[in-house]
């Protein structure tokens, strides 16, 4: 108001001319038009017609709302769908006829565009081109038989061939990253092929007879026995076919690139030392069955059939732990009976804080600052995966009484720890030691071995007769310290022998 510049005020008789030459003007309009009403008419006609259409809907013909279900326009698209049609509507200017059209219009062939899979968020470093799980083919077909299932899992096909696959319907995505990775996949295998598995797998007896190498000791309560792959080819004849399959599937290369498929960036930021140490990707590692490596070998495998024992008094099968060093990754698939309704045995993710360290989660001082992530149920076909650390801190809970024994099947992948030249220091981080012998539950894990040579080299004695070697209660191999051995024995109420300063060989037991 300030800026603006005040405007002169007009006189009265200056309004009251200009009023006076309006009016004059209007009056010259009407007299110019008087006499010309049918042209004024049909101005105003055509004024209206105008008007009305501007503000009526003409139906549209090819409008999806028009058409019958499940028809689209020409030039319509919908989530990302391309609608493409072969048929042109010819519209005639009657609407009985535009109602017969549209009624007799055929159906539009809908092409959906197929959309590429999401970028995983760990890009691998070797060339495998399926980056997402098969969902067709072999895998869906339940009616193979036994036998064609068996063929499709072994002569090293692709992993994407065999419907046993456990790691068949993961991806990468899948991981959860804290506090360590690990993942949980419910349905893992398709229910046919689980469902098989299930029914066909050895009785509880036949896997203890077959671990104890026919020796008669009493079954503990809830206590840890498994089978490793060495022993199942062993015993092949006493086991079913289908599970022998199983067990040479994922202790091959085919399965090793699978879970190079899932874990493998997993593997490189929790483990970079595994590949340091080997001066190669972890896709040119040789890799061999556990127990069975040659001089070549940087990586071993295993597949594991095991159970935990019927539960006569409630409690778990093992405590807070990480497990040995050497081992990289280890997974569980749980095979529960179908009468079991016990409670707990649930697989346990902790998140240690740093600097995680013994003391923090082991002994009567357990630190308030750990804390439970993530509880696996023990349910019917249900796999858990993790990466191997020393956070990598997991439990079992406590379990209920019951008389079912917990069946699972274990994969693990280690890597081959070759013995250090003399004056050379062994890598630390790839130590064998476990964390404590405490928490370790005791099975009765003997097996008959033949006596090693004795010679000037090699400082261990040769194994008296009736004497055996005692092996690792969890992993069922011989990289436990020779403390845990002995905890194992005290609580199996064998002997326990240890052997002499410089012996890598284990420590040999007696029976009572």
């Amino acid at each position: 108001l300030v800026c603006v510049k005040p405007q002169p005020r007009r006189q009265p008789r200056i309004l009251q001319e200009e009023k006076i030459m309006q009016r004059k003007d209007f009056g010259l309009m009407l007299r110019q038009y008087r006499g010309k009403s049918g042209e004024t008419v049909a101005i105003s006609i055509l004024v209206l017609i105008f008007v009305a259409c501007l503000f009526y809907d003409v139906p549209n013909p090819l409008r999806a709302s028009n058409l019958p279900n499940g028809h689209l326009s020409q030039h319509e698209q919908h989530d990302g769908a391309v609608v493409t049609s072969s048929n042109d509507l010819q519209i005639p200017h009657n609407s009985e006829g535009l109602k017969r059209t549209v009624a007799q219009a055929k159906p539009h062939r809908v092409v959906r565009r197929e959309r590429p899979p999401p970028a995983s968020v760990f890009p691998s470093s070797t060339t495998r081109p399926r980056t997402v799980p098969p969902n067709e083919g072999s895998l869906s077909n339940p009616t193979l038989s036994d036998e064609e299932v068996i063929r499709l899992c072994s002569g090293g096909k692709p992993a994407k061939d065999c419907p046993m696959n456990v790691l068949q319907n993961v991806h990468p995505l899948d991981i959860k990253m804290k506090p360590y990775p690990y993942l949980v996949k419910e349905g893992a295998l398709p229910s046919w092929i689980y469902e098989r598995l299930e029914a066909q797998f050895p009785k509880d007896d036949v896997i203890v007879d077959i671990k104890l190498n026919g020796r008669k000791v009493a079954v503990q309560n809830n206590f840890r026995v498994d089978i490793s792959m060495k022993q199942i080819l062993g015993a092949e004849s006493r086991l079913p076919p289908l599970w022998v399959a199983f067990s040479k599937f994922h202790s091959s290369r085919p399965f090793y690139e699978e879970v190079l498929r899932v874990f493998e960036q997993a593997i490189q930021t929790q483990r970079p030392e595994v590949v340091k140490s080997k001066n190669k990707t972890l896709s040119e590692m040789n890799l061999d069955i556990r127990f069975m490596e040659t001089p070549e070998a940087d990586l071993n495998i295993d597949c594991q059939m095991g159970i935990n024992t019927p539960v006569k008094s409630m409690g778990t099968v093992r405590g807070l732990h990480h497990d040995v060093m050497i081992e990289i990754f280890a997974g569980l698939l749980y095979m529960r009976h179908e009468g079991d309704t016990s409670r707990g045995g649930k697989f346990q993710v902790w998140n240690c804080p740093a600097p995680c360290a013994k003391d923090m989660y082991k002994g009567p001082n357990k630190s308030s600052r750990m804390k439970l992530v993530e509880e696996v149920p023990y349910q019917r076909n249900t796999l858990a995966w993790f990466i191997n650390s020393r956070t990598s801190i997991h439990a079992v809970s406590p379990r209920s009484v019951t008389p079912y024994s917990r069946r699972l099947v274990n994969f693990i992948g280690q890597t081959v720890v070759r013995k250090a030249s003399p004056g050379a220091s062994p890598d630390p981080s790839l130590s064998e030691e476990e964390d404590s012998a405490t928490t370790l539950s005791a099975t009765s894990a003997s097996s008959s071995v033949e006596a090693p040579i004795s010679n000037a080299k090699d400082p261990c004695p040769p194994l008296k007769p009736g004497h055996t070697i005692l092996d690792s209660p969890v992993l069922g191999d011989e990289h436990l310290p020779y403390s845990g051995h002995e905890a194992i024995a005290k609580k199996l109420g064998v002997v326990y022998s240890p052997p002499p300063p410089g012996c890598s060989s284990p420590a040999p037991i007696a029976s009572k």
